[in-house]
This record gives structure tokens, C-alpha cells and sequence, in this order.
């Protein structure tokens, strides 16, 4: 039984407060929502940023015409600061630059970390390049946004591998949302579902436990599919921004899994099990059709905490140890 879309993720992040939201792809289904319903509503794009700040270059914030925000940029007076300059731009339709910080003029906004933050607010997005930027991200697609300081939103595209001024135009590139796909049963997986549903990742669920569902609330960024036998039929949509993860004590469950993330780009393919229990893995698949250079992406023991035996360290340290692999893939 399968609940859910596992490619589609259409719709906002579970936190309730849209001030909470971090992704692009979450801020441009929030400015699309408002391009439905005729609100106007501004992009604002971090354009610099020296010394520490809450958020990257490249992070984008929407600000609707009531002052309602999408995203952050330091949960204070910066922010209700940007909320006013940003509603002013949309009154008056005209893009504009603010710096906050070192060198700003609003003296009395200080980054708590200190340093300084530029960015640049579009009062009115295009509608059909949000259309287009955030239908990339849906198909798991990587997409930037290009941005004049006379213009605001200029152009979208898919090529584009760097963030930052290009001549007289900001470039933002961003990439589709990291995918776990986890199959287990048990504790473990119990435990990695519920910690990754936390996290708000998209989640597509294996396992033969029929009340493996009970592990978690389905939803437009979940999904769980029944495993009736170690043959059955994967179709896993794996991508570059996908992370597979085995979570199995009977290790026969696996080997159709490694050989569609051995197949696949994958960023990252982990299974459950000792030393010993991995240079089995490795010898059993080793003797089938895979080469030593492809058996050795599959990372074992998983983690970053060696030899975690409780199901919630196990979880915590396996999440972190995917994370970081997500951080590092190259944007090419």
C-alpha cells in the first residue's frame, strides 16, 4: 500500500509559521500561493553577506503586501526593518537595495553577530519565471534565479553553477531538496522516520512491517510502500540529491535496493551492520555484477558515532553523517 506522491512535494514545509521557512523551494510556493490568490507579494534575495550571519548568500525571503513574511534573515529587527522597506517597494513597484549592518544607514540595526547583510527586493516577481524556477525544484531539478537591481527577477535558468554578482546581475543558484529513501524494519527504522519527519525531509518509506505506517504521519512529503518479498520491484526515482539507507537485520532484503542505488547517482547509499557484516555485503555483491569502484560507495558501518547501539544515536548519528554528504555535492 502506497500513501503520497514521492516526487511531487508540492506544498509548504510543516512548520505552521511561514517565518520558519528555509528552502526556496518552500519561499516560492508561498509567493505562488499569493500570485493565485492576487496578493502582492516581494522576493528579496541576500545578495552579501561579511562576517556572521543567519543565512547564506543566495537565501531568499517573502514579504507580502500586509508585511506577512516567508523565511528570515535574523529573527529580529532586521527582519521587521525588511518587512517595512520591502512593503514600501511593492507601494511604489520599484526594486531596491538595503544593507544592514557595518556600513548601513539604519544605525541603530545591528546584526547580532556583527558583520553586514545586503539584499535585494524585487516588489513584484515575475509570476511566470516563479512558475518556472519552482516547477524545476519540483521535478527535482537544479535552477538559479537571475537578478537586476533595476529589474528585480529577470530571468530563470537550469544552467547556472555559481551564486553571487555576475557583472551587473546577482545569480542564485539552488538544488532540489534532499531525498531519503529508507528501508527497514524495526527500532531503527522507527526511529530515523520520525527524526527525519522532524527534519521536514522529503521521506519515501520500505518495509515488509505491516505497521511500519504507525512510525509516521503521512503526507505530501511521505510515503510508504509495503515490502511483500526480497524480489520485489523497486522503483526508487533516484536522483544526484537522493540518500538510500538500509536499515535491515535480515540483510536478504537488500540486495535489490544496492543494485537500484548502485545504478542510480545517488549521493549516498548506507546499510545496517558491523565490520564484518559489510565486507559480507561487499564479497556477496562483489561476486554478482558490480566492480570494486562501484561497491565502494556504499558506506558501512553508517554514521558518525562508531558502534551507536540505541536506535535514537543510531538515527541522530546516520541523519548528520547524510546531511553533511548532501552539504558537499558538487553543483555541477
Amino acid at each position: 500500500m502506497k500513501h503520497s506522491s514521492a516526487t511531487a512535494f508540492g506544498t509548504l514545509s510543516q512548520f505552521t509559521d511561514p517565518g520558519f521557512l528555509e528552502s526556496a523551494q518552500d519561499i516560492l510556493t508561498y509567493v505562488r500561493g499569493c500570485h493565485d490568490k492576487a496578493i502582492p507579494c516581494a522576493i528579496c534575495v541576500v545578495t552579501g553577506v561579511s562576517g556572521g550571519s543567519a543565512r547564506s548568500v543566495g537565501a531568499l525571503v517573502a514579504v507580502r503586501a500586509d508585511g506577512e513574511m516567508a523565511g528570515y534573515v535574523s529573527h529580529g529587527c532586521v527582519d521587521a526593518d525588511l518587512s517595512i522597506q520591502a512593503q514600501q517597494a511593492i507601494q511604489t513597484g520599484k526594486p531596491c537595495e538595503v544593507i544592514y549592518g557595518v556600513g548601513s544607514p539604519f544605525m541603530d540595526l545591528r546584526l547580532p553577530c556583527g558583520g553586514t547583510v545586503e539584499i535585494l527586493i524585487d516588489p513584484a516577481p515575475d509570476p511566470e519565471l516563479c512558475k518556472a524556477a519552482l516547477g524545476r525544484l519540483r521535478h527535482r531539478q537544479a535552477m538559479s534565479l537571475i537578478f537586476d537591481p533595476e529589474d528585480g527577477l529577470s530571468d530563470t535558468s537550469s544552467h547556472s553553477t555559481m551564486t553571487g554578482w555576475k557583472g551587473q546581475t546577482f545569480v542564485s543558484t539552488y538544488t532540489p531538496a534532499l531525498r531519503l529513501i529508507v528501508a527497514g524494519i524495526g527500532a531503527p527504522l522507527a526511529a530515523v522516520v520520525k527524526m527525519a519527519s522532524t527534519m521536514d525531509l522529503p521521506l519515501c518509506v520500505y518495509s515488509p512491517d505491516n505497521d511500519a505506517e504507525a512510525y509516521f504521519d503521512p503526507s505530501d512529503r511521505t510515503s510508504f510502500e509495503h515490502l511483500n518479498s526480497p524480489q520485489d520491484q523497486l522503483d526508487l526515482q533516484l536522483d544526484k540529491w537522493s540518500a538510500v539507507l538500509l536499515l535491515f537485520h535480515d540483510h536478504d532484503w537488500e540486495p535489490s535496493f544496492l543494485r537500484a542505488a548502485l545504478s542510480s547517482d545517488a549521493f549516498y547509499i548506507g546499510a545496517l551492520g558491523s565490520t564484518r557484516t559489510h565486507e559480507r555485503r561487499i564479497e556477496v555483491l562483489g561476486n554478482r555484477e558490480f566492480e570494486q569502484s562501484q561497491l565502494m560507495r556504499i558506506k558501512g558501518p553508517i554514521g558518525i558515532i562508531p558502534a551507536a547501539r540505541d536506535a535514537k544515536t543510531l538515527a541522530l548519528s546516520v541523519l548528520v553523517e547524510i546531511i553533511d554528504a548532501y552539504r558537499n555535492i558538487p553543483n555541477t
